[in-house]
């Protein structure tokens, strides 16, 4: 049977390669993302999928650093979501690589504790163990990655994002939803439905959601 360490090594790197049992890995996720689509923002005020890869990665890197005990500060705002600068696809694949190499070397890391008494050791300088902090890794990445394959969607033709933010009485049509750009009809508001309640048996279904 693997040792603790081994399978939280392999839980990181799954994270990005996958397979994961929930459904795609980031990798999964972010193969056929362009750079243009990585760097848009097509839900506003959300962050881009190009922000979250390197948010995780930035974490990533900050565990590692942690787990070394060659770091105990809290990120700065910069460290936690750094900032984007050139958007072209050399830059893209750099992001994805660090991406993949920051996971590949928290794995490498944690695979090459000595015991698994280890793994339930405090984190050096911090009031946390160092099992917390390894799943901490995993379920940030499986979490962004739900955030990343919403804003993938975004960009598919056939998908309409539309997101009651209000709903009214109306005595002749009962519960009336409306949108920051107007009211949904009756049949909107039930593709609405559908995609809230995860009904998938139609493309309607799909193309409101929350």
């Amino acid at each position: 049977m693997a040792s603790v360490a081994a399978q939280l090594s392999n839980h990181i790197k799954r994270t990005v390669i996958g397979p994961m049992w929930h459904g795609a890995a980031l990798d999964d996720l972010l193969k056929d993302v362009t750079p243009e689509q990585a760097a848009a923002r097509p839900i506003a005020g959300a962050h881009t999928i190009w922000e979250i890869v390197v948010h995780v990665t930035a974490w990533t890197e900050i565990a590692r650093a942690r787990l070394r005990g060659g770091r105990t500060a809290d990120a700065t705002g910069a460290e936690d979501w750094p900032p984007v600068g050139p958007a072209g696809a050399a830059e893209w694949q750099v992001a994805l690589e660090r991406l993949r190499d920051g996971h590949r070397a928290l794995a490498t890391d944690v695979r090459r504790l000595d015991n698994d008494a280890a793994i339930d050791a405090k984190v050096p300088g911090l009031e946390y163990t160092v099992s917390n902090l390894l799943h901490g890794v995993i379920e940030h990445g499986t979490y962004h990655g739900g955030q990343i394959a919403l804003l993938a969607r975004a960009w598919r033709p056939d998908w309409v994002l539309i997101m009651p933010i209000d709903y009214r009485i109306d005595t002749a049509r009962g519960i009336v939803f409306t949108t920051a750009t107007g009211i949904l009809t009756d049949q909107e508001a039930l593709e609405y439905k559908r995609g809230r309640d995860g009904d998938r048996s139609s493309p309607e279904g799909l193309r409101y959601y929350s």
